[in-house]
């Protein structure tokens, strides 16, 4: 079944910074390629000799040379040790171990179009809550042990949905394959750039989520930031009213870090109504109480259940209306109450879900 996210609503979800990252490395990248394939030309022809050059010069073609050999097979080796390296040291999901997590990883790659199932695998070793890589076309993707291990008090893993989410989307988008990653080698391999690159990515994904799996927004972010104890307890309006009202360090701070601020995060995906039962509950009847209410399992067998949740992620698309992105380089402007009050339920978590599953329920 065809994905129900066209193109044109796909690009809609990159992060404006994380378009303009990759357009400016982009054009590096190619313009290194053309200046290496013409100076190799004419070295192997004895039309150049690199000892003539300049020092700026010969800087420049040593860089150009460099990445046209020697990025290509560094990043296949990376590439290649990032997907096995999981493998080897984590548990493998499968329809007999976690079927659960299989199941849901079958269903969010069908709604984007992914024919292709990825590898999950639940890795203690993570040192994130969830990763992917691709090698040779196969998608690997890495789930923290917090993330099965966590669920609510009716057993849906809300957390881990939101976060395959994210990743799958990421996969399904073409952000891991080898032609993306090495038009963005120049970020890559540039100390501070790699940061500014990783924040956009981390906006984007976010976006992913909350279009696959909008009610669980909220519970992947109480164990982001309070972990997998805790987690219930956290209030999401409390941690976004912190954003922007710490000054310049806050700032400054933002631009050190390979995540964005978690309150600047909140903020961003506010706007979809992910933090508000109400908007919620319009979600949840999109898909008919299925997808959103319950944890993925024995349904997804019959195939009017797949069409009514593509039909459901089409319309929650509509509805988000994505215009406002998150802060990338400023810190966004503080919210008043109001404002707060108006993208924000001021509950806990587990009290938002409660209260989502009972505005959800039919009279």
């Amino acid at each position: 079944m065809p994905s129900p996210i066209s193109a044109e609503q796909a690009k809609k979800l990159r992060h404006p910074w994380h378009d303009r990252i990759i357009v400016i490395s982009a054009t590096v990248t190619i313009a290194l390629v053309v200046i290496a394939v013409v100076a190799i030309a004419l070295i192997l022809t004895r039309n150049l000799q690199l000892g003539s050059l300049s020092p700026t010069m010969h800087n420049i073609v040593a860089l150009a040379i460099a990445i046209v050999v020697v990025v290509p097979a560094l990043l296949m080796f990376t590439r290649s040790t990032e997907t096995a390296r999981p493998k080897v040291t984590g548990a493998v999901v499968s329809p007999t171990q976690f079927p659960q997590v299989h199941a849901l990883t079958r269903h969010y790659c069908e709604l984007v179009g992914l024919e292709q199932l990825p590898k999950v695998v639940i890795c203690r070793g993570s040192t994130s809550l969830a990763s992917s890589s691709v090698r040779f076309a196969h998608a690997v993707i890495t789930l923290h042990p917090d993330l099965v291990e966590n669920h609510r008090e009716d057993g849906r893993r809300a957390a881990l949905e939101f976060a395959l989410a994210r990743e799958i989307g990421l996969v399904a988008t073409g952000e891991r394959t080898f032609t993306s990653q090495f038009l963005s080698a120049i970020t890559q391999v540039t100390p501070y750039l790699s940061r500014v690159a990783q924040r956009a990515e981390e906006y984007t994904a976010d976006l992913w989520g909350a279009l696959l799996a909008p009610s669980a927004a909220a519970d992947y972010f109480a164990v982001v930031s309070c972990g997998k104890v805790l987690w219930a307890k956290a209030n999401m309006r409390d941690i976004a009213q912190q954003a922007g009202r710490g000054g310049l360090s806050e700032t400054v701070t933002n631009w050190l870090l390979e995540t964005p601020p978690l309150p600047w995060r909140l903020l961003g995906l506010s706007q979809l109504g992910v933090f508000r039962a109400e908007r919620l509950a319009i979600y949840a009847r999109y898909q008919h109480l299925r997808l959103e209410l319950q944890a993925v399992g024995t349904s997804q067998s019959d195939g009017s259940f797949h069409a009514l949740t593509h039909e459901a992620v089409a319309r929650v698309f509509a509805d988000m209306d994505i215009r406002n992105h998150a802060s990338f380089w400023r810190r966004p402007r503080p919210l008043s109450q109001s404002q707060l009050a108006s993208q924000f339920d001021d509950c806990a978590v587990a009290d938002l879900a409660a209260q989502v599953k009972r505005m959800s329920m039919p009279d």
